[in-house]
């Protein structure tokens, strides 16, 4: 796996191939400029501007996607005005999240009865900045990233435990680690039972979503899921309790 943008996964494989070029990260500053008379004017530095970031996604059916399909999920961001996190390898872009700005088509192939076979699709994000995540997201103490980490190895060794996952230990979350929980989302269903699921339960009742005593160890019960769907409302994920990765991601970063 490359990376994610919400439910979208970016990823090579000898079964299917989804990936962008052309990536752009830009930065910038916002000034104002006060006007003096019989002078040049007076430039003053207000603070940073929203970063932006450009990509071009390929789309060939030849590599096990549906060229079609991708294109109405760019534009269903578009006008869903759904925010998320942008995921390159281990590592989250941004102070926070992105919006999905804009989206230009262009068909390429076209087979009978208009079945699209190629094309791309040109994407705009811009940051988003949402105060809930200004005040959470603060830097994190060594102690807490340390926290943090153990969490993560006692994470991966769950996953290794219950699903035979075979990802290291390393209290990194990396793409094995990213991969293995993607691997596990239709899975994780009211009523399932696992030692990853008391892993989430203990991160909600830390967040204080969850009450402890109000759910049953290991058991993705309703309790447990009506966390997960509130924590998924204040974070701006869809609220339908699927533990997908860009509901992981709060896990694995906070």
């Amino acid at each position: 796996m490359i990376g994610y943008f919400g439910d979208i996964v970016f990823e090579t494989s000898d079964k299917k191939i989804l990936t962008f070029t052309s990536f752009k990260h830009d930065s910038a500053g916002r000034w104002e400029k006060h006007n003096v008379i019989g002078t040049k004017p007076i430039s003053e530095f207000v603070g940073p501007d929203l970063d932006t970031i450009t990509f071009t996604i390929n789309l060939n059916g030849s590599y096990g996607v549906k060229p079609r399909d991708e294109m109405e999920k760019w534009i269903g961001l578009v006008n869903s005005g759904i925010v998320d996190v942008l995921v390159i390898g281990t590592k989250a872009l941004g102070q926070d999240k992105w919006s999905v700005k804009g989206v230009s088509e262009a068909w390429d192939v076209i087979f009978n009865k208009g079945e699209l076979f190629s094309g791309k699709i040109d994407v705009t994000l811009e940051e988003y900045i949402e105060s809930i995540n200004i005040v959470t997201e603060t830097k994190k103490s060594s102690a807490d990233l340390d926290t943090l980490s153990e969490s993560i190895k006692a994470l991966q060794y769950d996953l290794n435990g219950e699903y035979n996952a075979k990802i290291a230990q390393t209290g990194v979350a990396d793409k094995d680690t990213l991969a293995a929980l993607n691997g596990i989302t239709s899975i994780i269903v009211k009523g399932h039972k696992s030692l990853v699921i008391l892993w989430i339960q203990e991160k909600l009742v830390n967040y204080g979503y969850l009450k402890q005593g109000a759910y049953t160890d290991k058991v993705y019960d309703e309790a447990t899921f009506q966390a997960v769907t509130n924590m998924q409302k204040n974070w701006g994920r869809p609220t339908d309790g699927v533990l997908r990765l860009d509901t992981w991601s709060i896990f694995l970063n906070n």
